[in-house]
């Protein structure tokens, strides 16, 4: 699990890395992120009521997704919002290990 500090919670930084952030995109992830100052990556995932109905469900995808942003992306110095359009793990971790890759 994140910490406080590795999490984006503020609408007004969510705007901002929405309006002005790079985008990357996959058939199951887009990633929107921005460079920031912090020195540590922070992150935040989302993932809509379309694609699992449940929040069980919804909230367990979220929560092995962060696990592997913990993993494999906190020391990138970059702002990410994760958009989930699949309910599938596997394809998930493929897809935003191949664009955490394309982040510099």
């Amino acid at each position: 699990m994140f910490s406080q500090k590795h999490r984006i919670k503020k609408e007004k930084e969510i705007t901002e890395i929405f309006k002005n952030g790079k985008k990357l995109n996959s058939k199951t992830v887009t990633i929107k992120y921005k460079k920031n100052d912090h020195g540590f990556g922070r992150f935040a995932v989302v993932i809509s009521k379309k694609t699992e109905k449940y929040a069980y469900k919804r909230n367990t995808i979220k929560r092995k997704i962060r696990h592997i942003l913990k993993n494999k992306a906190i020391k990138k110095e970059v702002d990410m919002l994760c958009y989930l359009y699949s309910n599938e793990i596997k394809k998930l971790e493929k897809d935003l290990l191949y664009l955490l890759l394309k982040i510099k």
